[in-house]
């Protein structure tokens, strides 16, 4: 089983990915690498906000 804390931060990361790439103040090069990286993370946020808000709930 995957620590919550690495959920978290996995989380985290799409959640500052998104924030950066909806700036705009952010190079193109820096764009592309961080879009790639956010769309990678998209496909697997559902999951983790799912059970981090299972062991939310557990405890």
């Amino acid at each position: 089983m995957i620590p919550v804390a690495k959920i978290k931060l996995i989380v985290d990361t799409y959640e500052t990915l998104e924030k950066e790439l909806a700036s705009g103040n952010i190079s193109k090069e820096d764009f592309v690498k961080k879009s790639k990286e956010y769309s990678s993370i998209g496909e697997i946020i559902n999951q983790a906000k799912g059970y981090l808000s299972f062991e939310k709930e557990k405890l």
